[in-house]
């Protein structure tokens, strides 16, 4: 009897959002405003009678109006200035505005010329209209302080043998074994068809109950899961009447393996149990391990764990019982690690797994202690246990060598907690290596998953175009293996790349291609993700109302799927849409319920960045002993980690702190050590941005030559990456030194340089200092090492519980 069992873990990756929009909202922002894709009209109400275009001329038209509101006060907000698109309507005493005779098209709608300390609460918003309908666009502001009052800006931002049967269905039966063992499948069931019909026309039951068994077994090879459960209920049925109880056990045992197969797992629960309920000595202690072995996996795939684990664990004493067959208890030890993994209990999973592995290890059973070692470090990688991951991976394929089935799939791990680690050369490396080992084995999913996973590495070392054409290869691999999972987070990658470059409309396509695919196949983590993508999007184009419908459609999806940790990542998203708008608490209170998700799942990474994030916005409203107190939080947990650039990330958030409080020698003590932190995580993008802020002390201090002297250092650091705006800040901070240093041609030649550098950065582009931002965006590494791969094909396991 062959006990099949495969490792479940199967990870993603990625990216969810969040919540419930908090009541500062404009009450018209509930309702969804994501642009419509081409060829669908914006769902708006209708116009009015009379209204919607102009029937003389054929030219379509639509109206937009709304009302201003004082926030601080309730009262309308008359005589202000609402500007569309460059033209100006003036609000009523009631603060009603409206333009008529509107064409067709994407139009920005903002409060303009203000009164000196009015603030709006949204700086503006962005709508695309259709020509036909009428737009409501209602405005806020605040005449009074804002929540969370008004600060300092923020610097920045996975069978049995048969037995012989007489006369002519005889031979037809052993050709068709003898078929079977040549592979050829489809002679094999012909031939089983016939020793069938001999067996029928001799009226011999027991016979054709032997022969659907073996053809349900050719099926099952053939991958063909129904024909093979057919086959198994008639072997049933056979031995039934028969009355041979051996028999029935082995029809029990192979339809249970089929129900589970389809996923049908209460069916193969109940089937396995019959089987288990035979006396007459039909189930053998080795048979009845195997069957407990098998319903304790059902249980595992309907996500029963405790049943599982409870089933799981009768078999292994079962199994200990039986003694010398360290290879059956090893494949049991596996299972149950492999529960544990999947309630996120890393340390029993691990125990278990060394158990297992040691035990395959003393059978000389290489194969599948490689399986085990590549859990391992899966489950190494799950928990930011990067190193280890790597040694498991890399032990695993020692034991795989060149041939085994699994080496593509490991490598493709490997290249994955090499990205984690942000080794590139060493990720990079990994990922070719898989898309070699796929290629001999003609596995083009495998291909477009190794392809993909290049693409990301040259997405995050900055190669937006070899990462276009790497994601594009993959995608069309994924095309041909009819993947349409696997297409949709290519489409989201290609999306961040254009998001990247701030092509934002290739990026929208690419995302609603995905989105497609998703809402097509119902893969609900899949939409959440890509409405992360869009929110992210959205915000940073500006257009908060469509970033946060696109968070709380999100976050919806995330309180379906009781998915808490992506519920964490949109209420973090949503507290940077208020950071953004200047509304304090609201953020403050946002990040609180990231944070308190983060503790209830001991994510100490996370817990980290929060927290700085939190410290940034003290920093940002000028609440400096809150800042500096949040920042001391955040070094543990990050440390817990093993996070060391992001230690140097907070170290340099309390510089900055200390250096706008004017106490300039604590500010350079926090900016060296900032310093040799990012030193050592080979962070050279952030060692660059601190000698800027160093450099910035020095000035302030009339202390040029030191100025000088670090802004050159920084300088070539930004050389090194090729940052453009990073450039031009230092050439324009070294002209201001020059300049107080008398050197005016030297300052000239500074500031042009400055200038130049200027016009070649991407529009828009500004020195964001991560620093002060969330440590890079939190969406980039959420889910790791799957956030952005979906992994193919674990891998798999097949364990001979009797030969």
């Amino acid at each position: 009897m062959s006990l099949y069992k495969k490792s479940n873990i199967v990870t993603l990756v990625i990216i969810t959002i969040l919540l419930l929009l908090p009541s500062a909202w404009p009450a018209w922002a509930g309702s969804s405003l994501l642009p419509p894709r081409p060829g669908q009209p914006t769902a708006v109400p209708p116009p009015p009678s009379g209204s919607g275009g102009d029937s003389s001329t054929g030219v379509l038209r639509s109206e937009i109006r709304g009302t201003v509101i004082d926030l601080s006060t309730g009262k309308p907000g008359a005589g202000l200035v609402v500007l569309l698109n460059g033209q100006a309507v003036r609000t009523d005493v009631s603060g009603n505005y409206s333009l008529t005779d509107v064409k067709g098209g994407t139009y920005t709608v903002a409060l303009q010329d203000l009164p000196n300390m009015f603030i709006p609460s949204w700086s503006r918003q962005v709508i695309h209209v259709d020509g036909v309908h009428q737009y409501t666009v209602n405005l806020e502001f605040y005449s009074g302080t804002p929540p969370g009052g008004i600060g300092v800006p923020s610097p920045a931002d996975a069978f049995e043998q048969m037995a012989s049967i007489r006369g002519t269905g005889a031979i037809h039966l052993q050709m068709a074994n003898v078929k079977a063992k040549q592979n050829d499948l489809t002679g094999a069931l012909a031939s089983y068809q016939q020793a069938l019909d001999a067996f029928k026309g001799a009226g011999e039951v027991l016979g054709q109950g032997q022969v659907l068994l073996a053809m349900g077994k050719i099926n099952w090879d053939r991958g063909d899961i129904n024909a093979a459960t057919t086959n198994y209920q008639g072997a049933l049925e056979f031995f039934v009447k028969a009355a041979d109880p051996k028999g029935q056990s082995q029809a029990l045992y192979a339809l249970g393996s089929a129900y589970r197969k389809s996923g049908n797992f209460d069916s193969a629960v109940q089937t396995y149990q019959k089987a288990l309920e035979l006396g007459g000595g039909a189930v053998t202690p080795a048979d009845a391990a195997a069957v407990l072995h098998d319903i304790g996996s059902a249980y595992q795939a309907k996500g029963d764990y405790g049943k599982a684990l409870d089933t799981l664990q009768k078999a292994l004493a079962l199994k200990k019982q039986i003694g010398n067959n360290p290879r059956e208890q090893a494949a049991t030890l596996y299972t149950i690690g492999s529960v544990y993994q999947a309630q996120g209990d890393s340390n029993q999973a691990m125990a278990y797994f060394q158990q297992s592995s040691n035990l395959f290890g003393q059978a000389g059973v290489t194969q599948e202690q490689a399986v085990v070692l590549h859990a391992m470090g899966d489950v190494h990688q799950a928990s930011g246990k990067t190193t280890e991951a790597v040694g498991a991976y890399r032990e695993a394929l020692q034991l795989e060598g060149n041939n085994h089935p699994d080496k593509g799939y490991t490598l493709q791990e490997l290249g994955n907690t090499h990205r984690m680690q942000r080794d590139f050369s060493q990720a990079l490396l990994a990922y070719q290596r898989a898309l070699e080992a796929f290629k001999q084995e003609s596995n083009a999913r495998g291909q477009g998953q190794a392809l993909h996973g290049i693409g990301t590495v040259q997405r995050a070392i900055g190669r937006p175009t070899d990462a276009l054409q790497a994601f594009s290869d993959a995608l069309s691999l994924k095309e041909k293996a009819g993947d349409a999972t696997a297409q949709g987070v290519t489409l989201y990658e290609i999306g961040n790349v254009f998001r990247g470059i701030a092509k934002y409309d290739n990026a929208f396509q690419a995302y609603y291609r995905a989105l497609d695919l998703f809402e097509a196949s119902n893969y609900k983590r899949g939409r959440s993700i890509i409405l992360n993508g869009l929110g992210n999007a959205y915000a940073e184009r500006a257009e908060y109302i469509q970033a946060m419908d696109a968070y709380q459609r999100s976050l919806k999806i995330d309180k379906e799927l009781g998915d808490e940790i992506g519920q964490s990542l949109t209420f973090f998203k949503i507290g940077n849409v208020y950071r953004t708008q200047r509304q304090f608490d609201a953020a403050l209170n946002y990040y609180a319920q990231s944070l308190a998700v983060d503790q209830k799942f001991n994510r100490q990474r996370e817990q980290g960045i929060t927290l700085n994030t939190m410290a940034s916005v003290h920093y940002s409203r000028g609440a400096f002993a809150q800042a500096l107190e949040m920042y001391r939080q955040a070094v543990a947990p990050l440390r817990n980690a093993g996070e060391v650039r992001e230690q140097g990330i907070v170290m340099h958030g309390m510089g900055n702190v200390y250096q706008a409080q004017g106490a300039y020698a604590q500010a350079l003590s926090s900016y060296q050590e900032a310093l040799k932190l990012k030193t050592v995580a080979n962070d050279s993008y952030g060692q660059g941005i601190t000698l800027y802020a160093m450099g910035n002390v020095y000035q302030l201090q009339s202390k040029y030559p030191q100025a000088l002297e670090v802004y050159q250092w920084a300088l070539s650091l930004f050389n090194n990456v090729n940052d453009k705006t990073g450039q031009g800040a230092v050439y324009y901070e070294i002209g201001n030194v020059y300049q107080a240093l008398g050197r005016l041609g030297d300052s000239l030649d500074a500031y042009q340089r400055a200038l130049t550098i200027q016009t070649q950065a991407l529009p828009n582009a500004q020195l964001r200092h991560k620093e002060e931002v969330a440590i890079y965006e939190l969406d980039s590494n959420y889910g790791t090492p799957d956030a952005d791969t979906i992994r193919i094909k674990p891998p798999t396991m097949e364990f001979i519980e009797k030969e």
